[in-house]
């Protein structure tokens, strides 16, 4: 927190919202509901995370960037790297949005959130996420659900002995020279 100048006495949320590519998407209206709920759930700061270049993301960047509210400090940060990026979303009391770390990074480390959006529609969801739509009531939903919760790290996509297999994989196929093969001079 100290040092990316965020308060951590503050109660704290982090939005990664990534642009939606296959629906129409209403950013002022959309993004106003999310801070009004974080408004309601008294929540003091608000880090939104930058996000990649799809079609819509300066958009959304720009509607953030000299945003001031009443009551929610509003910090944009650049591209953070995925360990302090993990560590950030480690550290606050509320992640949301729609990006697809929520649901391969995140779990692994017992990180809960708040999906929003059908961006990441048909892909496995771990214990750790919380589905709702832009609205206050399933959005309050969601984050009671998200506090009661026990989770434990883990995610769908964890297998017992993953390294071990993959490292016994390995080595049996070095073992053997493959039937067909490229000579380079």
């Amino acid at each position: 927190f100290k040092e990316l100048n965020l308060n951590s006495e503050f109660k704290t949320s982090l939005l990664v919202m990534q642009p939606i590519t296959n629906q129409n998407f209403n950013i002022e209206k959309n993004f106003n509901k999310i801070l009004k709920f974080l408004e309601v759930n008294n929540f003091q700061q608000l880090v939104v995370s930058k996000i990649n270049n799809d079609p819509g993301s300066e958009d959304m960047i720009n509607y953030f960037k000299d945003l001031s509210h009443k009551s929610l400090e509003i910090k944009l940060l650049d591209t953070l790297g995925l360990k302090n990026y993990i560590s950030l979303a480690k550290h606050v009391d509320l992640v949301l949005g729609n990006s697809s770390s929520f649901i391969f990074e995140f779990p692994v480390k017992n990180i809960k959130s708040i999906l929003l959006t059908n961006r990441q529609a048909g892909r496995e969801l771990s214990e750790q996420i919380f589905i709702s739509e832009i609205n206050l009531n399933s959005l309050q939903a969601a984050y009671e659900k998200l506090i009661t919760a026990k989770t434990k790290s883990l995610g769908p996509y964890y297998k017992k002995n993953t390294s071990k297999n993959i490292a016994r994989k390995i080595f049996e196929f070095s073992k053997n020279n493959p039937k067909f093969y490229k000579e380079f001079k």
